[in-house]
């Protein structure tokens, strides 16, 4: 692949265009370590890219389909953070392809490259991407599935960036205790049938951390269970599930796993949203007997406070503080229903969750404000939101121009606003089947909206088909997408891997005039998957009927991230290619040398991923063998069959040996000891042997070593022969080679 581009290197930016020639670029037939935190999704290393000469390009730089290629320069800034965006073309779903920033003392950052929509050029957007000293590697990784275009890309300086990727796991226990199983894509078991619930659910959420996610939601409902029904007594919430006990156990989890949380007070005990909002049961009594209206808004009040600061102090207790709170889910028509109601409800449209009742702004600013400063007092730096449903429709209503006056969220933050309600966060549902919205027009209004009230908004659910039906062959929660989307995304695995990769892609190129951002999305929901019992019958629903303690149907079991099967879908693919760039922390080398030996070239810390080269020497009549990298565990990690090492350095610290040993003086032909990693030698295991053949010249001195490190046996091979060195069962290293015996 051969690439030129055109540079205007400053202190703080960098632009191509096609057609100019002034900056040498590289291309690799592999790809670049993505290091995510302390997890890395390859083995390949920034050693291994080749440099290629400079073109004149006429239109553009295509990656061409079959080849997986990695695109890249580096560039010389001054330390700081920057944000990339790249005009890409990409036509294939099936694709995993992304752009990506390295800096030094940080990880990587990088974005996945959505589809082209319309035929048009996709602005690719990585925010952030740190350097401390300014070396900064900017590319585009393609996979080979389909052709991929760049057409331009600029660095800009910026700040410190992080994008909230994940989703809501209250349902996980739910699910494991009915039997459900989560397999990886490769079919492999997440679980263990033989651990315990506790055990199964930290292997789910730490599945979720390892493949991209970083922060989870979860959803608290004070009383949930057969004693409270909906305001019908058809429907209710399992008993055990989505109380204190299970929520607090999964942010502990979630906690634990490294993740960042979103906890969510529903403020009932059955499912709230913006046409349902039923007082908790205990609440309900102790209103009961109260006459006047405002001593029940008070005695209300009373309850947000006390109930949101005990959970909030249990949290606390935990040493959790969630980053984002949220009080109330989808409150468009307000809170604890009638008395917080946001506008006027008639008889003539009242329901047995609506009951009539007058609007009343008062009482709903003194619910958040109630469940807002019991927040604080516990937490000061959690982020209190308020969550609306999408209304995404009424804002791109051709009747409105898009005028964001006229929208749903101003005039319900407006009145907050003028009542003085506090809040922190805008929390918004985006969903195309209910809204029918493309997420270019989402992002668009999410911006005007920060504009308006200057605020961070976080979207707090998302969701899409991977099929279009249930298991059942009914339609799920969400039987209808934007029209734009109907030919782009299809109900399938790959059509949810598009849209998730469009979604974040466009939230993260959203910043307001004033700076605010979209702060990340939660889908709903990634883990509430289909099971079965015995008899084929449905086992997780969203609800259980209250009369006969069975459930209804799963309506959800066709949006999530796991398949009929519990086999994680191709989405995944969107969080482990969208990641940020984070700060590293150096790890220590240590050494342990014999007293002949001497380290000529050594360091004594690195950041993680960056290439670490050593070398050592010894003492006349003596020489170095080889260098084996242990880790914290005393595991050999590196080894190398001479003396000098190259490794990528791990996220922990080393401790680095050399062993020597003494020369045959009738020997002293150096040409004679051949490196075992290069083409002349062939080693093998099999049958309780090590193999070890030369295809060409004489081979000495080498060494087999265990998984101590140990040299245990040592051999010289003539030309075009082989020797066999009989060895115990276990994991042996020859020159580099990691070999496992089986007896």
């Amino acid at each position: 692949m051969l690439v030129a581009a055109h540079l205007a290197t400053a202190a703080s930016q960098f632009s191509f265009s096609p057609g100019n020639n002034s900056q040498s670029w590289k291309s690799s037939g592999s790809d670049y370590s993505m290091f995510m935190n302390n997890r890395a999704l390859t083995n390949d290393t920034l050693s291994a890219d080749v440099n290629i000469n400079d073109l004149v390009l006429s239109d553009a730089v295509q990656l061409a389909a079959g080849d997986t290629v990695t695109l890249y320069t580096t560039l010389d800034l001054e330390p700081g953070f920057y944000d990339i965006v790249a005009q890409v073309e990409l036509k294939s779903l099936t694709a995993n392809c992304r752009l990506f920033g390295k800096g030094t003392g940080y990880s990587m950052g990088s974005t996945m490259v959505p589809i082209m929509l319309d035929n048009q050029t996709q602005n690719v957007y990585v925010k952030g991407v740190g350097t401390t000293d300014g070396k900064l590697v900017v590319g585009l990784f393609s996979d080979g599935v389909s052709q991929l275009t760049l057409k331009g890309l600029s660095v800009t300086a910026s700040s410190a960036f992080e994008y909230l990727q994940g989703g809501d796991v209250t349902m996980i226990n739910y699910v494991l205790d009915n039997g459900g199983k989560y397999y990886d894509r490769n079919g492999n078991l997440i679980t263990d049938d033989n651990a315990s619930l506790e055990e199964n659910a930290r292997a789910v959420v730490g599945f979720l951390a390892d493949n991209g996610m970083n922060v989870v939601r979860i959803r608290l409902s004070n009383n949930p269970g057969t004693a409270s029904t909906d305001n019908t007594g058809t429907y209710c919430l399992p008993d055990g599930y989505q109380d204190e006990d299970d929520c607090l156990a999964l942010a502990q989890y979630a906690h634990d796993a490294g993740m960042k949380i979103q906890f969510t007070f529903n403020w009932s005990d059955y499912w709230s949203n913006g046409s349902r909002q039923n007082i908790p049961s205990d609440w309900l009594d102790s209103i009961a007997g109260l006459s006047s209206n405002d001593d029940i808004v008070n005695k209300l009040t009373s309850c947000c406070y006390y109930y949101t600061k005990r959970v909030m102090q249990k949290l606390a207790d935990l040493d959790i503080y969630p980053d984002y709170v949220s009080l109330g889910n989808e409150t468009n028509g307000g809170f604890l229903f009638p008395y917080g109601y946001s506008y006027d409800v008639s008889a003539d449209d009242a329901t047995d969750d609506m009951p009539q009742g007058s609007a009343n702004w008062k009482a709903i600013a003194k619910f958040v404000n109630a469940g807002y400063y019991a927040v604080k007092e516990v937490s000061p730096n959690s982020q209190v939101v308020i969550h609306l449903a999408d209304e995404t429709y009424n804002y791109i209503d051709s009747n409105r121009e898009g005028n964001v006056d006229y929208y749903v969220y101003t005039w319900y933050f407006e009145q907050l606003e003028k009542y003085g309600g506090n809040y922190d966060v805008i929390g918004a549902s985006y969903y195309p089947s209910w809204s029918v919205a493309t997420a270019a027009e989402a992002s668009l209004y999410f911006k005007q909206l920060m504009n308006k009230f200057n605020k961070d908004i976080l979207v707090m659910e998302t969701g899409y088909n991977w099929t279009e039906k249930r298991k059942d062959g009914y339609d799920g929660q969400l039987p209808y997408t934007a029209a734009s989307y109907s030919s782009v995304f299809p109900f399938s695995q790959d059509g949810q891997k598009g849209f998730m990769a469009e979604v974040v892609n466009s939230q993260k190129g959203c910043v307001s005039d004033n700076g605010n951002r979209v702060l990340g999305d939660l889908y709903w929901d990634p883990m509430m998957i289909h099971v079965e019992d015995e008899w084929g019958n449905n086992v997780t629903g969203w609800a259980m009927w209250a009369q006969w303690g069975t459930v209804d149907a799963n309506v959800v079991e066709n949006t999530t991230f796991f398949d009929f099967d519990g086999k994680a879908l191709p989405v995944f693919e969107v969080y482990r290619n969208n990641q940020n760039s984070e700060k590293l922390e150096k790890h220590h080398i240590s050494y342990q040398l014999d007293d002949r030996c001497l380290a000529e070239t050594a360091v004594d810390s690195m950041f993680f991923g960056e290439s670490v080269s050593l070398r050592f020497s010894a003492d006349s009549n003596y020489k170095v063998d080889s260098v084996i990298v242990y880790d914290v565990n005393n595991s050999v990690i590196f080894v190398s069959q001479a003396d000098s090492i190259c490794y990528q350095m791990p996220d922990c610290d080393v401790l680095v040996k050399a062993f020597v040993s003494e020369v045959e003086l009738d020997n002293m032909d150096e040409t004679c000891v051949k490196n075992i990693d290069s083409d002349d030698i062939v080693v093998y295991a099999n049958n309780g042997n090590l193999h070890i053949l030369s295809l060409s010249a004489e081979v000495r001195n080498v060494v087999v070593y265990d998984s101590a490190g140990r040299a245990v046996f040592s051999a010289s091979v003539a030309p075009f022969q082989s020797v066999r060195i009989t060895a115990p069962a276990g994991i042996y290293y020859v020159a580099g080679h990691k070999l496992v015996v089986k007896n």
